[in-house]
């Protein structure tokens, strides 16, 4: 029994022995079988050969992908050159069209002012302040330095007393900007107060109101000088643009008063004072000289009288006198030693002889070589003395 227990066991050992060489030897067999495939496959020419082009292939290509790239690159690097150098061209092209626009605002505005020193010069003012005008829009702060520096000039000549050489300074500076207050006034003190050229002056404004037509302060300033000439019929015109242009300045109706006071139109003097004194209710000098105006008006009324309605005439006309006197009594008032002298003819013919001599003393202060008047002050001593 043992003998065959044994004996079975050895048949089982074999038996599992001879499965696992058989399983072996298969694995061996498919082994080799792969591998003799492989090696055929791999070490097929044509394989190798369609491998290496193909490789070739995606080199070449990788090849020109990367020129195409290194030519792109290039282009666009000299696009950039390109264009920075037209950048740069532009910016020295506009540079140089700077350059040479400021370069011919220079010159013209230097032509200009050649220009006009040459109209000045001639004394064809419309024409400088035109070209002047010009050169003031080209660069307007230059202008200004010069009219500055001729008024310091102008000033500097002015403390020297050395008027009329200050007042072309200053001419020349209101031409050169005619809206230049500081020359417009110093050039008008020169000639009003200083030097007293009415005719240079008058030739000037005549200019002044031809260069700005509505210029009612320089209407004014001819009217003014007109009338220092004695030329009232021009003096009368003028203030009376003067007022179109500005109806509201009294003082331009109280200066056409005095010119027509002057031309002893009475009638049309109080039409002026009335009007200017419209303007202004409470200027007591206007008021004073409506009353000294009429007081004169009556004072020539009593002339054409028999002696009784000529003696009412003068006491009316001293009443009025007396009131202008009440309302300004100041020396530098326009009638001033008007109503003094006409108040002394008043009294002298209602034979109050003390106080017509007192009124004609103080008349010859400001007239004192009136030789009608110190002869009828003398009469009137002489019969003061006989009494």
């Amino acid at each position: 029994m043992k003998i065959i227990k044994a004996l079975m066991i050895v048949f089982a050992v074999f038996l599992l022995n001879s499965q696992t060489i058989s399983a072996e030897s298969k694995s061996l067999r498919m082994f080799q079988d792969v591998n003799n495939f492989n090696y055929q496959k791999f070490d097929d020419s044509d394989f190798w050969e369609e491998r290496r082009r193909s490789v070739e292939d995606f080199n070449r290509r990788a090849e020109e992908l990367g020129r195409e790239w290194k030519r792109q690159q290039e282009a666009k690097r000299r696009a950039q050159i390109e264009a920075q150098k037209r950048e740069e061209d532009r910016k020295r092209q506009e540079e140089e069209n700077k350059r040479r626009a400021e370069q011919e605002k220079i010159d013209r505005f230097n032509a200009l002012i050649a220009e006009g020193d040459k109209y000045y010069n001639a004394k064809d003012y419309l024409n400088a302040a035109t070209s002047y005008a010009e050169a003031k829009v080209i660069n307007s702060s230059k202008i200004d330095h010069y009219c500055s520096e001729l008024i310091k000039n102008g000033d500097n000549l002015t403390n020297q007393q050395n008027y009329s050489a200050a007042t072309d300074y200053y001419k020349k500076a209101l031409i050169m900007n005619l809206n230049n207050n500081d020359a417009y006034t110093k050039l008008w003190d020169n000639y009003s107060n200083k030097t007293e050229n009415y005719n240079d002056a008058i030739a000037f404004y005549q200019q002044m109101v031809a260069i700005i037509p509505k210029d009612n302060y320089s209407y004014f300033r001819l009217g003014w000088l007109y009338d220092a000439t004695r030329a009232y019929d021009s003096a009368i015109k003028s203030y009376k643009t003067a007022i179109d242009l500005s109806p509201k300045d009294k003082f331009i109706h109280r200066n056409l008063a005095y010119t027509y006071f002057k031309k002893d139109d009475y009638d049309n003097a109080l039409k002026y004072f009335e009007s200017a004194l419209k303007i202004d209710s409470k200027d007591a000098e206007i008021k004073s000289c409506i009353a000294a105006t009429s007081g004169i008006k009556l004072l020539v009324e009593a002339d054409n009288l028999n002696e009784n309605e000529a003696s009412k005439k003068y006491k009316e006309a001293l009443k009025k006198f007396d009131q202008a006197i009440k309302l300004n009594n100041e020396s530098d008032s326009f009638l001033y030693f008007q109503i003094y002298l006409s108040r002394g003819i008043c009294n002298e013919q209602l034979k109050n002889y003390e106080a017509a001599l007192k009124d004609y003393e103080v008349y010859l202060q400001e007239y004192p070589n009136d030789q009608d008047i110190i002869a009828e002050k003398q009469n009137i001593e002489a019969i003061i003395n006989k009494k």
